[in-house]
C-alpha cells in the first residue's frame, strides 16, 4: 500500500509537467506562426500602388519649415510616397543575395508611429516593425524631445513591459528589437538631414492619426534623446 501511495503523487506531477511542456510548445508554435505571417499594410496610406504624380519633396519641405520658421503637417501618404521614391533598396550581410528589401512603410496612429520594413527571403515575404513614441518636456532651457523605441505598455498592470514592434503579425517586447536594430540603424543613416530637421530642430513634434505635426517656433533643447 505504501508503495502505491508514493507512486500516485509522482504520476500526478509527471502529468502536470507534461501538460505544462505541451502548453509551452503550443504557445511557441503559435507565436512562430504569427511571426512568419507578414502584416497587412493595405491600411497604410501611400504605400504600394502606382503613383500618377511626383511625391512631395519632404526633404525640401522640412528645410524650408526650419529655415523660414513655420509649422508643417506631413501626412502618412506624403511620407510613404516620398520613401518609396528615395529609399535605397539594399540588403547587406551574408544573406544579401537571398534577402531583398522590398520597401518601408510608416503607419501613423495617435501618439505612436510604426516603421515597417518589408523584405522577401527566398521568394517569401516577411515584415518586421518598430514602434516609435515621442515625449516632450519643457524647462527653462527649452523643449526637450525624447524619441522612445516603444509603443507603450502591453497592459496597464505591467507598465514596464513595453510593446517594441512586430515580427510579422506578432507584437513583441521591446527587448527583442535588439535582433533587428542594425537594419533600422542603417535605415536611419540614409536620412540624417531629414531626421535633424524633422526632430532635432523642431520645438514641437506631435504624432496624430495619419499625420506628423511639426513646429520649429520656440526654443528647442540642443540635445535630443535618441534610442538608435
Amino acid at each position: 500500500m505504501a508503495e502505491e501511495s508514493n507512486t500516485k503523487p509522482r504520476g500526478c506531477f509527471s502529468r502536470l509537467f507534461s501538460s505544462f511542456l505541451f502548453l509551452v510548445a503550443l504557445g511557441l508554435a503559435t507565436a512562430l506562426y504569427f511571426a512568419a505571417q507578414p502584416q497587412d499594410l493595405s491600411d497604410v496610406k501611400g504605400y504600394g500602388g502606382i503613383a500618377t504624380t511626383p511625391p512631395r519633396d519632404l526633404s525640401q519641405a522640412l528645410h524650408n519649415a526650419v529655415d523660414r520658421g513655420y509649422d508643417l503637417r506631413l501626412s502618412e501618404e506624403d511620407m510613404n510616397r516620398w520613401l518609396a521614391a528615395t529609399l535605397a533598396m539594399k540588403q547587406d550581410g551574408v544573406l544579401g543575395a537571398s534577402v531583398k528589401l522590398e520597401g518601408v512603410a510608416i503607419r501613423l496612429e495617435q501618439d505612436v508611429a510604426e516603421v515597417v520594413m518589408v523584405r522577401s527571403a527566398f521568394g517569401r515575404p516577411f515584415t518586421v516593425s518598430m514602434f516609435l513614441r515621442i515625449e516632450q518636456t519643457e524647462s527653462s532651457d527649452g523643449v526637450s524631445t525624447a524619441l522612445h523605441r516603444d509603443g507603450g505598455a502591453y497592459m496597464d498592470s505591467f507598465p514596464k513591459l513595453k510593446k517594441g514592434g512586430r515580427f510579422g503579425k506578432l507584437v513583441v517586447p521591446q527587448g527583442l528589437l535588439l535582433l533587428v536594430m542594425p537594419s533600422f540603424s542603417g535605415l536611419k543613416d540614409q536620412f540624417k538631414d531629414e531626421i535633424s530637421n524633422g526632430l532635432e530642430k523642431m520645438a514641437r513634434v506631435r504624432i496624430e492619426e495619419g499625420n506628423l505635426v511639426l513646429d520649429p517656433r520656440g526654443s528647442a533643447s540642443p540635445e535630443m534623446i535618441n534610442p538608435f
